[in-house]
């Protein structure tokens, strides 16, 4: 039994719960299609190696050692050693991103020579700026091990899920450049949070773990909803900031696919083919590097807001935005991207999927956010909210 007053906070709570189980879903099914990518791009990299006269990874690592100096030379031993760190054997994308780098940033001069691709020398045409390039695939050796933290956390239980997430914040070594970037995620500690527990017990308890106050007397009850309304909404933020990573990396999946199948064939690669891969690894590089600084756990907050205010939740417990923020960056200390899944594009047909990956090459960066979900009118009462409530705190 519920007393009345206690019912709008109930359903609240449910209303939370149930929304944080959506995005748990996205994280399992994020999962599925990382596996799924992986297994088509193997193929396509393994192509890439015979037709330059290697057969293993090991070969690929080191033309590429002797072909990166200094810093480049660095960041990519900073890229092969985390992901080394957190991988079983060969790490898929990090074969991917590899051959993408060999194949787009250095070019066979017979068997044994190569030609490193630097700006500023007027005889060379560089289709990737290489150091860009390289940043770019750290950040998403991050965003990847993050997320593969979450999915492990939501799919195999907080015990698994937290030592997942200590083995990403205690195995990374980075380059003085790198670090500067990273720093904040780099941060993250990994350790019991309270909101990440919750986000692992949800999907198993569902709606019992609200309803089981309705034992309580009224003044305990409204107490326990309010701190489950909380707990919930804060845990909330943190489930769509890391479901939103998982999408980013689905959307990085789809653009090494899209480059892998215009280069990774017998090796009569067209200038055509060629051009349109070249626009893909540089438009991969302006994605990663776009999402990184733009897509905040606020942003993610300002997104659930307006979700709330579609569809008319009963907000009067819910914590402050100031707060909600607060407490999220606390746990979280990260802020990752968001993207569509553009994966889901390629067709088996080689005919076809090569067609799709011209399309790919031909869009433009903004192309591969998904168009928006929530009312229009609904994100105007936000941000007509936000203005009033820094009026109020300035005053």
């Amino acid at each position: 039994v519920f007393y009345p007053d206690n019912v709008p906070r109930r359903d609240r709570a449910i209303q939370l719960q149930n929304d944080i189980s959506v995005l748990q879903n996205s994280a399992r099914e994020a999962r599925e299609a990382m596996d799924k990518e992986d297994a088509r791009m193997l193929p396509y990299i393994n192509q890439i190696l015979k037709n330059h006269n290697m057969s293993t990874f090991d070969d690929l690592q080191k033309k590429l050692n002797d072909a990166l100096s200094g810093t480049q030379k660095q960041m990519y031993d900073d890229l092969v050693n985390n992901a080394r760190r957190l991988s079983v054997g060969d790490d898929t994308a990090l074969m991917v991103m590899s051959g993408i780098l060999f194949s787009a940033g250095i070019v066979a001069k017979g068997n044994d020579q190569f030609v490193l691709y630097f700006d500023g020398d007027s005889s060379i045409f560089p289709a990737i700026d290489i150091g860009n390039f390289l940043r770019a695939v750290n950040l998403v050796t991050v965003l990847r091990s993050y997320a593969r933290a979450f999915i492990t956390l939501v799919t195999e239980g907080v015990e698994a899920g937290m030592r997942a997430f200590r083995l990403v914040s205690t195995v990374f070594r980075w380059s003085e450049e790198t670090l500067l970037e990273t720093s904040q995620l780099a941060r993250y500690a990994g350790n019991a949070s309270r909101f990440l527990k919750v986000l692992s017990v949800i999907g198993i308890f569902a709606d019992g773990f609200i309803l089981a106050f309705d034992f309580f007397e009224q003044k305990k009850q409204k107490e326990e909803l309010d701190k489950a309304i909380n707990e919930l909404y804060v845990s909330r933020i943190v489930a769509k900031s890391f479901a939103r990573m998982c999408d980013a990396i689905k959307t990085q999946d789809g653009l090494m696919l899209g480059y892998l199948i215009l280069v990774g064939d017998d090796g009569t690669i067209s200038k055509e083919d060629q051009d349109a891969a070249d626009k893909i690894v540089n438009k991969f590089v302006e994605y990663v590097k776009k999402d990184w600084g733009a897509i905040t756990t606020t942003s993610s907050l300002d997104l659930l807001v307006v979700l709330d205010k579609q569809r008319g939740s009963w907000t009067n417990e819910d914590p402050s935005y100031q707060d909600a923020i607060k407490n999220a960056e606390d746990q979280v200390k990260t802020d990752p991207p968001s993207s569509p899944g553009v994966h889901a594009v390629v067709s088996t047909s080689a005919l076809v999927a090569k067609t799709a990956a011209h399309r790919l090459a031909a869009a433009e960066v903004e192309d591969f956010y998904p168009p928006p979900t929530y009312d229009t009118a609904m994100a105007l009462v936000h941000l007509t909210d936000m203005k009033h409530e820094q009026l109020r705190l300035a005053y």
